[in-house]
């Protein structure tokens, strides 16, 4: 033993052996002792000490107000209990900083959730814009600049084709000359025209001009009252019905037109 401890310090004498043993086996015992002080205000306290060193009277002092807080609040064990529970399963997924934020006190947990999977599911579609390489380079001013350009062509097509359908109107629609015979649908027409619709009913014109009145009016907008009264129900003057607001339409009305 001597020839061992010499190995530190060349001086020790053998009548000193014994003493520095149970130096020794003392500080085996305290530093177990202070080993198992560490473990605790690891465990139930997260206080991390020096190594070999008894606890520090600031650290007594935190310990001791957490213990008397835990007394305090014993009713909310049970809610303590679940928030570690769960805590820690957010930590395993990567959380960290969520549970962090929300143990600091400085979120608002009412609307924490919200703005966690605001900012969750924000990230994601910049991950996904960014693997996509038609995402990864949309530039929103070129995107603006296709969309007017596409509303002004759409603009354009529009007035065209009502242009387009005004001139094919136009053309169906015959040549009056002098010399039309009045016995003609277009004569017949014209008569009535000038004695101001006199002598003949609305009904009966209409039926009298059955070619001529599709080339001159291929739209007319009545109510179901107007078409029982001026149109025929045995002639096939048209191949489409609209009933503007139908919904408003008794059936019982509609079934004339």
């Amino acid at each position: 033993m001597l020839k061992k401890v010499r190995q530190f310090n060349q001086y020790v004498t053998k009548n000193e052996i014994d003493g520095i043993l149970d130096n020794l086996m003392e500080y085996n015992d305290l530093h177990n002792t202070i080993t198992s002080i560490q473990n605790v205000a690891k465990q139930f306290f997260d206080i991390d000490l020096d190594a070999d060193c008894i606890p520090q009277p600031t650290a007594i002092d935190e310990m001791t107000a957490k213990l008397k807080q835990w007394k305090n609040n014993l009713s909310n064990l049970r809610d303590w209990y679940h928030w570690c529970d769960y805590s820690s399963q957010a930590v395993d997924m990567g959380l960290d900083a969520a549970i962090a934020a929300i143990e600091s006190g400085n979120v608002n947990t009412d609307t924490f959730a919200k703005e966690f999977f605001k900012t969750f599911f924000r990230a994601l579609a910049m991950r996904k814009i960014a693997e996509n390489p038609h995402l990864r380079i949309f530039e929103g001013i070129m995107f603006d600049a296709v969309v007017t350009h596409y509303r002004e062509l759409a603009e354009k097509f529009r007035l065209l084709s009502q242009k387009e359908l005004y001139a094919r109107l136009a053309a169906q629609v015959p040549r009056v000359t002098d010399n039309v015979s009045n016995n003609s649908e277009i004569g017949l027409l014209n008569r009535n025209i000038s004695n101001g619709g006199r002598g003949l009913a609305l009904r009966d014109l209409f039926a009298s001009i059955p070619t001529l009145m599709p080339r001159l009016c291929p739209c007319m907008l009545m109510s179901p009252m107007s078409v029982a009264q001026f149109l025929d129900l045995n002639s096939d003057q048209f191949d489409l019905v609209i009933f503007d607001e139908a919904s408003q339409m008794p059936t019982s009305e509609s079934v004339g037109a």
